[in-house]
């Protein structure tokens, strides 16, 4: 297989594909936040309520952490390796017995989908806008109801969680569904915690009380 002009062979070929897919992706979402930062402070004002107790200020770092430790081990282990895994993350391989054309197959689909699952979070970010916040209420706070959040009232959270999958069959590892558990228990200690902070703002409270009664779905709908 031939990569910008390099002969790499089968393993280093689908490798490769997932490191600079994993890459941009890292790219795109440094870029997707600070974008979205720099919007909601010009235009929804600073964060006046926040978390007082000490889950509600390191659960953040907790689910942001989970998501990009397997990322950047995978990185880090496959590149010193020579675009090849090393032993020990092959121990973590799933288990399915499918010939290597077809997992390569495989794992390049699911590193398309990671684009898209990018693309879905930018209209996330779009829709959110001004109101977007790690955990808080800002000074201009408004609910936003409509695009995703007209199905689920968390909707970063179902994308956050469906990278973790899509991870899984691009590093064809179970490292990143350890890391969609942990997530998983994450999301469901904050989600209270901030629609806490949120109903409790007299300003934003009422309402935001109507669309928890009309959107009933937190991640998945239907489910959860």
């Amino acid at each position: 297989m031939y990569i910008a002009g390099l002969y790499l062979s089968h393993k280093q070929g689908i490798e490769s594909i997932v490191c600079l897919t994993s890459v941009a992706q890292i790219f795109i979402g440094l870029r997707q936040h600070a974008g979205i930062i720099k919007r909601a402070d010009a235009e929804g004002g600073s964060v006046i309520k926040s978390p007082k107790s000490v889950v509600g200020r390191i659960i953040t770092p907790v689910h942001f952490t989970a998501a990009v430790v397997p990322v950047l081990l995978y990185l880090g282990s496959v590149v010193a390796n020579g675009l090849e895994q090393p032993a020990w993350i092959q121990r973590w391989r799933l288990p399915y017995n499918i010939g290597v054309e077809e997992e390569a197959w495989v794992r390049t689909a699911a590193c398309v989908a990671s684009f898209g699952i990018s693309r879905m979070i930018q209209i996330i970010f779009n829709t959110l806008g001004k109101q977007w916040h790690f955990i808080g209420v800002r000074q201009k706070p408004e609910v936003v109801s409509t695009g995703p959040y007209a199905i689920v009232r968390h909707p970063l959270y179902t994308c956050f969680l469906s990278q973790q999958v899509v991870a899984a069959l691009m590093f064809w590892s179970y490292i990143p569904i350890i890391s969609f558990g942990i997530m998983v228990a994450a999301f469901a200690v904050k989600m209270p915690i901030e629609e806490k902070i949120i109903v409790d703002s007299p300003t934003i409270g009422p309402a935001y009380v109507q669309y928890q009664q009309k959107v009933t779905s937190r991640v998945i709908p239907y489910i959860w």
